[in-house]
């Protein structure tokens, strides 16, 4: 009696057994199908978001070079992280060697902190866009730019590094699908990328969008005689840059020794000295300016002087006029592309916050044991699987963003209409 129940027990365990193989090869192969598809789509939407970026003049502004970092960022991951998690996934194992656990731990990292905090710097430009135009279009050139993402490299590559130099190191997780930081070998460690790689980057960048729709709403209410939105006023001086005034002063006496008709040289009527070489003539007298910016000529000139008086007055009309062409009220005016442009950009960097935090609040209930019942396979696959979702959608929202759409489909029409032409 007693070997038929044993039997009947080890029955029950065999079919259980097989039960619960047959589940985990469905869920492996749907995790597998899931990082295919992942793959796939990181690849080719990105690609094509860099190509529109590199070919579209009206998309190929400064602004955008941090779009393009992200870009790049993303295809990295998807060859550097998605593709090792899918091997895991198939074989549960690594098969590619501890240096290559070590690179691929950093390599994830890495793009992660190029992710975050390239996110928090395009918060920063669009927060500048709406507080300070006239700054943000000093600060956003080019070159600074493109040192700013060179910057923002170099500074994930360093946030990377530091489990390399002895605090914790990268290990095969298995839940994980790959190779992650150990933060089981110091809690410290766990706090400080937490703080400093996800909570300080997600304050911040709350921060700058908060600020924005606060002064969208101020907008709301404030508007100028015309009805239009400003952002900002400033009476600047537009004038030459010293290097402008320098070539066209080199262009001016190029070659003087060749022309028959040489260049003059005249000072300022105000730095004009005296005969008695004892500083400006208090003499000559400055004509008045009326309502109607007319100059008055009807003061106390002697006749003698009338023909000198003339060229004076001319002098200092011509400079009053360039003055007042050169400092000008400069006013930023609210366009509608770059309220959609912020909201595209507030969706993306909330959608990417949102995928990351259970991996941080997993990282608390499981590694520091407050629920290890929490911690089972799916449940890290499911929220690991969230995480490398980051790695496709940002392509997918900045098409939902009506510019880029008209950008997109106004190069389609060209090239429809030069094909006929040509045909």
């Amino acid at each position: 009696m007693a070997s038929a129940t044993t039997a009947a027990d080890i029955t029950t365990v065999t079919a259980d057994t097989a039960t619960v193989a047959a589940d985990n090869r469905i869920r492996n192969g749907t995790v597998i199908l899931i990082l295919v598809v992942f793959f796939a789509a990181a690849i080719i939407f990105n690609v094509i978001l860099i190509v529109l970026f590199a070919t579209r003049k009206r998309l190929r502004s400064p602004a955008n070079y941090l779009l393009v970092s992200i870009a790049v960022a993303d295809i990295l991951s998807a060859f550097l992280w998605i593709l090792p998690a899918m091997v895991t996934v198939a074989t549960w194992t690594w098969l590619f060697g501890i240096p290559f656990c070590q690179f691929a731990g950093f390599a994830a990292t890495l793009l992660y902190g190029v992710n975050m905090f390239t996110l928090l710097a395009v918060a920063l430009e669009r927060f500048m866009k709406f507080w300070s135009p006239s700054r943000h279009k000093l600060a956003f050139t080019k070159v600074i730019t493109a040192i700013l993402v060179s910057t923002l490299w170099i500074f994930s590559a360093l946030f990377a590094v530091i489990p390399l130099a002895g605090w914790a190191n990268y290990d095969y997780i298995a839940p994980r699908l790959g190779c992650v930081m150990n933060f089981g070998l110091s809690y410290s460690l766990l706090d400080f990328y937490t703080v400093a790689g996800y909570t300080l980057p997600t304050l911040l960048g709350a921060l700058f969008f908060i600020l924005i729709f606060v002064k969208l709403a101020v907008l709301r209410c404030k508007r100028n005689s015309a009805g239009e939105p400003i952002l900002e006023e400033r009476r600047d001086r537009i004038g030459e840059s010293y290097g402008q005034r320098f070539r066209r002063q080199e262009e001016k006496y190029r070659d003087v020794a060749r022309k028959s008709r040489k260049p003059t040289f005249r000072k300022s009527p105000e730095n004009s000295v005296s005969p008695a070489g004892g500083g400006p003539d208090t003499n000559l007298q400055t004509p008045t300016v009326d309502s109607d910016n007319e100059y008055d000529l009807s003061d106390d000139v002697e006749s003698d002087d009338e023909k000198c008086f003339t060229d004076y007055a001319d002098v200092i009309r011509r400079r009053r006029e360039k003055e007042r062409r050169l400092h000008q009220t400069r006013r930023y005016r609210l366009h509608r592309r770059d309220v959609s442009m912020t909201l595209t950009i507030f969706i993306v960097w909330l959608i990417y916050v949102a995928l990351w935090l259970p991996y941080v609040i997993l990282n608390y209930i499981w590694i520091l044991g407050y629920y290890p019942e929490f911690g089972d396979r799916t449940t890290h696959i499911i929220i690991m699987v969230m995480a490398l979702a980051s790695v496709i959608y940002k392509p997918l929202v900045y098409l939902c963003n009506g510019r880029i759409r008209s950008v997109i489909k106004s190069g389609f029409t060209k090239r429809r209409t030069g094909n006929k032409t040509s045909g």
